[in-house]
């Protein structure tokens, strides 16, 4: 065979660019690509003007200019001074009213002490939370100082302090101490 005959393709036969035997491709060229290119432009600033445009019409306020602070005008209502004067007696003659005893005073309410919130104690210690917020005391844990002795035994029973885990300072936790029959505020045994 010889070099210039066609034939099949092989190590010793040079293909031209261009050739029928040249393999197609389809990646584009090089005019083709520029297209490509300038149309992702184009689309990109057509993209940003959609942008603008639609930002300006759902937001007018943004396009006005804000007015100078020398034109803004503030309009206070004169007030007549008898008009005041009227206001002042008005309210000395309803506290004057209101500190008279009635003829017939009606009963001064008083708190209902069986109310629910009233009695509220969120830790179950036998404390409500209202007196555990008055001793300061923490109205969620039963043993504020976690001193074994719940809040209830502290205010009520041994008379200690519910903030302090050790009111006698001897060293001892309060609840120790009264584990092992001893005071918890002071010296000496429990009675």
């Amino acid at each position: 065979m010889d070099q210039d005959s066609p034939g099949p393709i092989g190590p010793n036969r040079a293909i031209e660019v261009g050739s029928p035997d040249w393999p197609e491709t389809n990646e584009p060229g090089p005019g083709q690509r520029r297209l490509s290119r300038i149309s992702v432009v184009i689309y990109s600033i057509l993209a940003l003007f959609v942008c603008i445009g639609a930002t300006l019409l759902f937001f007018p306020g943004l396009t006005k200019k804000p007015k100078p602070v020398d034109s803004v005008q503030v309009n206070t209502p004169a007030i007549d001074p008898s008009v005041i004067a009227n206001v002042v007696q008005r309210l000395s003659n309803l506290n004057a009213t209101t500190n008279r005893t009635p003829s017939n005073p009606t009963p001064t309410p008083t708190r209902n002490t069986n109310s629910y919130y009233y009695n509220v104690d969120t830790d179950k210690d036998g404390v409500p939370d209202r007196i555990e917020i008055r001793e300061g005391t923490e109205p969620r844990h039963k043993d504020t100082d976690e001193d074994g002795l719940n809040d209830f035994k502290e205010l009520y029973i041994h008379m200690t302090d519910p903030k302090n885990e050790d009111t006698d300072g001897d060293s001892y936790l309060d609840g120790a101490e009264v584990s092992k029959g001893y005071n918890p505020a002071g010296p000496g045994r429990l009675q």
